[in-house]
């Protein structure tokens, strides 16, 4: 699969472009939860402008990145911690995170927000946000994602707080500023820079915005940019069971609210439909879907050796079945609900033997209605691959003759 796109460089597409959305959910901290010195929230006026419903996860004290309590669980309202519930089960079109601002003000060393022991830092927080929209990528769609950096932040601002939420330098501040920004930039989503506008320019505390610091955000948001590097351009190949990823592309997995790490090369993967997010080098990321067929598989034999109805040596492994000593009419059959489309590919060696593959009814397969989907006589090593066109509840092989029969490389795969 071969994704398209065009790189944008520092696009203006704010909201008096009259970008309109049915719903939004909103993540973030208090900023985003809104009710501080009795300001409502930034995002309800953004809502009601676009005409969206909102839904506001946003919790007060809390980070994106993952921590833990003193107990050693996870923080329910970091959204690491709680990703799916908070950001994805709540269903809506488009999603705006605002987090940052608390992570970037922290400075504590005893791990005390994340329960790692050590200081959270911008490189985890850039990290952990590029996960969350490589998980929003494939739901929302690179056009209804928004970024919006952490806020703008008084020195003042920076010693005021908790324990290890004050005494931030400014150059540490900005860092997860920049991180922001240039995850921003690798999706190709929208960036909404509070910092570079000053919002909010007033606050109740130095902090949380006042009803003129909420108009700031609020302005802020609707200047909102996209600025992209070049689409990325590879064939991502899926099989039985399996997916290929080129050298030179990293590729995750992404299945709802979890993703896992795609190496480069042959990686087995469920059937189905499946999202994958991925990248080139310098490439912005994209969203593919690839379907994968099922994976092969073999059957055991459900019945066992006849010395006059069946056959006299009968030897099943995963990948082979040996049928020797056959006296005529002999059969093999396996039980199991064989639908339509299922594709069965096979080596069959015989020395002039006619050998038939049937679907049937009922176990003996010389009986009622069947579907024949092979009738050759067979002489050295031939390579079969027959679709089932009917559903029939046995599947065997059938000689008219005496004779040996080995059946190698049996696969069996639905779709």
């Amino acid at each position: 699969m071969i994704a398209l796109g065009t790189g944008l460089t520092g696009c203006r597409i704010g909201g008096q472009l009259g970008y309109r959305v049915a719903s939004l959910i909103a993540v973030g901290d208090s900023i985003v939860q809104g009710g501080v010195g009795g300001v409502p929230s930034f995002v309800d006026t953004i809502a009601e402008t676009w005409g969206a419903s909102l839904t506001n996860m946003a919790t007060s004290g809390t980070i994106l990145q993952n921590g833990n309590d003193a107990g050693g669980a996870p923080r329910s309202g970091n959204l690491m911690d709680n990703f799916e519930a908070r950001s994805i089960t709540p269903e809506a079109e488009a999603i705006l995170c605002a987090y940052g601002f608390n992570d970037a003000r922290y400075v504590g060393t005893d791990g005390t927000a994340n329960g790692y022991g050590h200081t959270l830092g911008p490189a985890e927080f850039a990290a952990d946000l590029r996960s969350c929209c490589r998980r929003w990528l494939p739901i929302f769609g690179r056009g209804n994602i928004w970024l919006v950096t952490p806020h703008y932040i008084s020195d003042a601002g920076l010693t005021t707080g908790s324990t290890g939420f004050t005494g931030q330098t400014r150059a540490g501040f900005e860092a997860y500023v920049t991180a922001c920004r240039d995850v921003a930039a690798e999706f190709g989503v929208k960036l909404v820079d509070s910092y570079a506008a000053g919002a909010p320019g007033s606050t109740v505390d130095n902090l949380h915005p006042d009803a003129a610091g909420r108009d700031d955000l609020i302005a802020a948001l609707k200047a909102a940019t996209v600025t992209a590097p070049p689409p990325s351009l590879a064939t991502l190949t899926g099989g039985a069971g399996e997916i290929t990823i080129p050298a030179g592309v990293e590729a995750y997995h992404v299945d709802g609210a979890a993703e896992v790490a795609l190496a480069v090369g042959t990686n087995s993967i469920s059937a189905g439909e499946q999202a994958i997010v991925w990248r080139t080098s310098g490439g912005r990321w994209e969203s593919s879907r690839v379907l994968i067929g099922a994976a092969p598989s073999a059957l055991a034999l459900d019945t066992t050796p006849d010395d006059t109805l069946g056959w006299t040596v009968n030897v099943a492994t995963s990948a082979s079945c040996d049928m020797s000593g056959a006296t005529e009419r002999n059969h093999r059959s396996w039980a199991a609900d064989w639908p339509v489309g299922m594709r069965v590919t096979f080596d069959v060696t015989a020395s002039g033997l006619r050998v038939l593959l049937r679907l049937n009814n009922i176990a003996t397969l010389n009986g009622g209605e069947n579907e024949t989907l092979m009738d050759q006589t067979i002489n050295g090593t031939v390579t079969l691959d027959v679709l089932t066109t009917q559903s029939e509840a046995y599947f065997g092989f059938l000689t008219l003759a005496p004779g040996d029969v080995v059946i190698d490389n049996f696969r069996v795969e639905l779709g």
